[in-house]
């Protein structure tokens, strides 16, 4: 316990740091502050409970008079504890003479250091320095100094940690006004009450009024401008070469200006110039607006990929508040090339009754209706033609190659797809299922899928079964590419395999990218008999990247038995 009164407290933003006034005189872990002298400032360290004097110097002497009190205001803590700020009429708190009759500290308190904030003017002495505060960083100070030479003055003061610089704010009324002001958080802005008509045009109610100013250190003609650029095409970074990208691909140019000054930035604009393959003139990409400090703004424009060496030339440009013109250049590069096609130049993948037909694949009464569905992306650079895709059983006997379907054409990241049926059988069924394409030229291209389904009978088959395509696709991971913003039809086919009917089956999903939500019912089917499949669909809208939600079909036997089955889906959405 303190044997002492104790005021004027101010906490940390993460509250781990409390810091107060005290005429105490005891605190053991402590150097004894001057009794009789006035007030102290301490700091309190609220995990480790141990409290420090702040009001002392580096040899750890305490202030020869007194800090804080009640007409010098209270001490403030900066948001992290790092910073406190205070009013002291001592004069040996720092390696700084000071002059005035009371003067505004910075104490650090990962050093123990004092550091003299009051501006020390030639040619006035005797001013008195109180009622401080700062800044969230601590990084700005404002206090009040107070003049009785050459005249009374009364002035709010700035200043700057970073630059040293101390700027003069506003002029108070020492009649009649009472010296509150406050900083903003991130130090932008100012305000106080003021009793002075002159402040803004038409005051002319005489009395104090309240005011709010721009930070003048971060507004004001010494502080420094600055602006960097950055530039990236299709996530990649733009720096000579550039990235390599086939011709008429798709491209998305992303540019960003930080402002790295001390200034805010007014109209900034981002301008481009092509220079390779062909000079062309400067165009405007985009408008940014004002840019303050530290603050990043960015804008994208999208086109298609030209043959050969390319070269931008960008410019951010912007002006300050006092006119001055502040500019970054950056140049922008790639490669564009003829895109050279891989031996296998699509991707068949295969279902049956939309399961998975990888080993040892899925569970089908035997003598139910199976649905092959053949789905073919065309991942090269040329449209594919006839596209004839066929199957050989392997088995449970050898059979002979059979045309299943053909699709006419497909466009270069296009997925085509066709279908056949049949009759599922007894036992492990094993198919080789293979895809041939034509480019326009006639160059031949194939590939291949071996299939796999177990032909259940009696009480060793899955009795609910469930499978999911999206616009006809296949949805197993990674899933399709569709294109954002298009509304996608999502087709849930379930199957009952039991030799009893099922009721009330409802199909519920539970999205788990791009967020994770809660479960939500998609649609119900009110029977399926014995044997049959049925369907029913929803439809969304395409979001941007990879979805993925967990589907699961749930139904009920006459004799109110729950059965379930489960699928993950997943698909891209890309633009």
């Amino acid at each position: 316990t303190a044997y002492g009164f104790s005021q004027s407290i101010s906490i940390s933003a993460d509250g781990k740091y409390v810091v107060f006034e005290s005429l105490a005189a005891n605190f053991s872990d402590v150097h004894m502050p001057t009794t009789g002298l006035g007030f102290d400032v301490f700091i309190r360290d609220i995990r480790l409970g141990r409290t420090t004097i702040v009001s002392a110097n580096s040899s750890g002497q305490s202030g020869d008079k007194g800090s804080g009190g009640y007409d010098h205001g209270k001490p403030v803590i900066s948001a992290d504890g790092h910073f406190v700020v205070y009013a002291s009429r001592a004069t040996n708190l720092s390696s700084t003479q000071p002059v005035g009759e009371s003067n505004i500290y910075l104490y650090d308190a990962q050093s123990g250091i004092n550091t003299l904030v009051s501006e020390q003017v030639a040619g006035l002495s005797g001013w008195f320095d109180f009622y401080p505060d700062m800044s969230m960083d601590g990084r700005f100070v404002t206090y009040v100094r107070r003049y009785s030479y050459p005249s009374d003055i009364t002035r709010l003061m700035l200043f700057d940690t970073q630059s040293g610089d101390t700027y003069p704010v506003a002029d108070f009324d020492h009649l009649k006004d009472d010296n509150d002001h406050s900083i903003s958080a991130d130090g932008r802005y100012i305000s106080f009450a003021s009793g002075i008509p002159n402040l803004v045009a038409n005051d002319t109610n005489e009395i104090t009024d309240v005011f709010v100013l721009p930070n003048p250190a971060l507004d004001s003609a010494s502080a420094v401008s600055s602006v960097a650029i950055d530039i990236t095409l299709n996530d990649l970074p733009t720096a000579k070469p550039g990235p390599q990208l086939a011709v008429d691909a798709g491209i998305n140019w992303s540019y960003s200006a930080t402002n790295d000054g001390g200034v805010t930035l007014y109209g900034v604009e981002v301008r481009r110039r092509e220079k390779l393959p062909s000079l062309m003139p400067w165009s405007t990409v985009c408008t940014l607006g004002a840019i303050q400090p530290g603050k990043t703004a960015a804008c994208a424009m999208s086109g298609v990929s030209v043959e050969g060496q390319y070269k931008d030339l960008v410019v951010i440009h912007g002006t300050t508040r006092q006119g001055e013109t502040v500019q970054a250049l950056g140049n922008a590069f790639y490669s564009g090339k003829q895109r050279i096609l891989p031996p296998a130049s699509f991707d068949l993948q295969v279902k049956v009754n939309s399961f998975s037909t990888v080993k040892p694949g899925a569970d089908i009464s035997a003598g139910l209706p199976v649905l092959w569905q053949y789905q073919v992306v065309n991942n090269g650079a040329v449209i594919l033609e006839n596209i004839e895709v066929s199957r050989r059983q392997k088995l449970p006997e050898l059979g002979n190659w059979v045309i299943l379907c053909t699709i006419r054409l497909i466009q270069p990241g296009d997925t085509g797809g066709c279908s056949s049926s049949g009759e599922a059988i007894s036992g492990v069924y094993k198919a080789l299922v293979v895809a041939k394409a034509y480019s326009s030229n006639g160059v031949l291209f194939e590939d291949m899928a071996k299939v796999f389904y177990k032909g259940q009978a009696g009480d060793n088959q899955k009795v609910l079964t469930i499978g999911v395509t999206a616009n006809g696709l296949i949805m197993d991971k990674p899933g399709p590419v569709l294109l954002v913003d298009s509304t996608v039809e999502l087709v849930y086919t379930v199957a009952n395999n039991s030799n009893t009917p099922l009721q009330d089956i409802q199909i519920k999903s539970r999205q788990k990218l791009p967020i994770h939500n809660g479960w939500s019912v998609l649609c119900t089917i009110n029977t399926i008999q014995p044997g049959e499949t049925e369907r029913c669909l929803s439809v969304r809208e395409v979001s941007s990247g990879t979805y993925k939600s967990l589907v699961v079909a749930q139904g009920r036997t006459l004799a109110d038995e729950m059965l379930e089955d489960t699928v993950k889906v997943f698909y891209r959405g890309n633009r």
